[in-house]
Formats: structure tokens, sequence, C-alpha cells
């Protein structure tokens, strides 16, 4: 009861609805910190690329990573493969969805180190900054794409094999 609240107020009742805007407002702030974040980083690369030495914080490029690879690997745990509720829990594959995703993450991807080739080789004339860029916007989204494709796919397997797991620890208890 009451009592039980006031002893231990981490382990009190609480409410579904609150807690799903909290989780909802804690996923906006959370996309905002990270592109911020990112934004920053590409800020912080761009001015130095005509120079030998290309530079960026090194801690906040670690935070950054750290931050999203145990947001991955804490989803996995729980058995969870996506952040999209209709398919973090899918039995099968979702291959449309991750495909058009990777096209997406590859796009943009290759747009930004195309605009970064534009910016660094405009000295060098327009027929060869536009050879340069095709060619560095190619590649990236050619080697992007199916590199994001085949994380989701990871990803997607381990999520599936520890829910798997879990349910399987489930039925056991049960018996």
């Amino acid at each position: 009861g009451r009592n039980d609240e006031m002893r231990n107020p981490f382990n009190a009742a609480k409410d579904e609805r609150i807690q799903a805007e909290l989780n909802s407002i804690y996923r906006i702030g959370y996309l905002v910190l990270m592109f911020g974040i990112l934004f920053d980083l590409f800020l912080q690369y761009v001015p130095t690329l005509g120079a030998e030495n290309v530079s960026v914080r090194p801690v906040e490029f670690a935070v950054f990573l750290v931050a999203n690879i145990l947001c991955l690997v804490l989803m996995v745990r729980k058995g969870i493969s996506d952040d999209d509720s209709r398919y973090a829990e899918a039995d099968s594959f979702p291959r449309g969805y991750y495909i058009r995703v990777s096209l997406l993450g590859a796009l943009i991807a290759s747009v930004l180190f195309g605009a970064i080739q534009v910016y660094r080789f405009s000295e060098i004339g327009l027929t060869d900054t536009v050879l340069v860029v095709l060619i560095t916007t190619a590649s990236i989204f050619i080697f992007t794409a199916p590199t994001i494709f085949g994380v989701q796919y990871f990803c997607y397997r381990l999520a599936k094999k520890r829910r798997d797991k879990m349910e399987q620890t489930y039925n056991d208890d049960e018996k």
C-alpha cells in the first residue's frame, strides 16, 4: 500500500499513460540531442578538410557512439529489434521496410559526403569537382545501404534469438 511506496519510491506503481507520454518526450529529447551532437561533429569536421590533421572532439564522438550502441544493446537484450512498434517484435524480418530505411540512410549519408566534397574540391574546376562528387556520392551510397541493411538484420536476429530464449524461459517457469 502507501507505506510500501513511501519506503521505496522507485518501485511505486506507475501510471501507464504517463509512462507512455514520458517515453515519447524522452525519445524526442534523445533525437534532438543525438542529431545536435552529430551536427556539431559535422561542423567541426568540415573546416578542417583541407588541413593535414582532421579533428573532432574525441570525447564528444565517443559519447555519441557509446550512447547509441548502449541503446541498441539494451533493446536487443529486451528482445526488441526496432523502435517502430510495428517491427519491434516481428516474427519475420520486414525486408521491405529495412530496404527503404537502408536506402534513405544511404541517400542522406551520400548527399552529405557529396556536399563535403563539393566544398573540398571546388578549387580544382567544375568538371573535376563534379566527377569527384559523383564518384564519392555513388561509393558512399553503394557501401552504406548494404551496411545499414546488414546491421538491421543482425540486430533483428539477435533480438529474435533473445526473445525466443526469454519466451522459452517463461514457458519453462510456467511448468
